[in-house]
């Protein structure tokens, strides 16, 4: 008799039967807050497939969960700096959108559990602005 679990199923499926690529890229967009649907949208896979990704493979949803970790700290330090520039020049709900997005990061850093799926907010789009023009390297005149 094996000691061994076996895997779970989720509509016949365990997500141990596909390319290590595929799964790895299931693992990172489960870390990231990619919602099941998306993601079966993108990689042209079925509900169940991610789920047993997720489920069956903690070896990959441990290095995507660590690796997103790390991308959000490293974001974290530099639009820190960055913020010291443009915060004379940022409007009220710039700073707001700023502020919760960096709450959120730090809660979902402290935990080992996947990010929840991200909604998108009208505020979102001032963030993401935002990021593309530190991203661009572009900043307020005077700074």
């Amino acid at each position: 008799m094996s000691d061994k679990i076996p895997p779970v199923k989720i509509r016949h499926n365990t997500g141990l039967k596909i390319s290590e690529r595929k799964a790895t890229r299931i693992a990172q967009a489960l870390a990231h807050g990619r919602s099941i649907r998306a993601i079966c949208a993108e990689l042209h896979t079925s509900h169940g497939v991610v789920l047993g990704v997720q489920r069956n493979r903690p070896d990959l949803m441990e290095k995507a969960l660590t690796q997103a970790r790390e991308h959000w700290t490293t974001i974290a330090v530099m639009t820190s700096a960055e913020l010291l520039h443009r915060l004379p020049n940022m409007d009220t709900a710039a700073l707001v959108k700023a502020a919760q997005v960096s709450t959120r990061t730090v809660q979902l850093m402290q935990t080992d559990a996947p990010a929840q799926e991200v909604k998108s907010e009208p505020a979102a789009e001032a963030w993401a602005q935002f990021v593309a023009g530190f991203e661009a390297g572009n900043r307020p005149q005077g700074h």
